[in-house]
């Protein structure tokens, strides 16, 4: 099962990938995309769509964020389903929640300092991570 789910996740990034690749240097080609800095956000901000939409890169990053979403729950959910079968354990869920709080705390503290950690954890901005990490479970 496990093996399928990997199987099915690399098939469709390296399709997704195809996708903004093969547009990207066929319309800016090489020499330009190698000396961007993002080959494929500077493609879709020459798209014009007749007024319709007015900033395509906008679709773009949302895309964007939606993939990494995906690829961040496939990984804590393959990792969880092989520390399920390592331990023998019935379920995985217990392992998903570990592997999500185990990451949030891997993100947050580089972002944290001695100083002002009382400030960062009242601050709203702690609310945004809170929220993605349980968008993740």
């Amino acid at each position: 099962k496990t093996r399928k789910t990997l199987t099915i996740s690399v098939i469709s990034i390296l399709l997704l990938l195809l996708i903004m690749i093969i547009p990207t240097i066929s319309s800016l080609g090489i020499d330009i995309a190698k000396a961007s800095w993002n080959p494929y956000y500077f493609f879709t901000r020459q798209i014009n769509t007749f007024q319709i939409v007015q900033r395509v890169e906008s679709l773009n990053i949302l895309a964007w964020f939606m993939a990494i979403q995906l690829k961040l729950a496939l990984y804590i959910y393959m990792a969880s389903q092989t520390l399920s079968s390592v331990f023998k354990t019935k379920t995985h869920k217990g392992f998903s929640l570990l592997l999500t709080a185990v990451l949030a705390v891997v993100v947050l503290l580089p972002n944290m300092t001695n100083s002002s950690t009382v400030e960062y954890i009242r601050s709203s901005i702690l609310y945004i991570y809170i929220s993605f990490i349980f968008m993740l479970v």
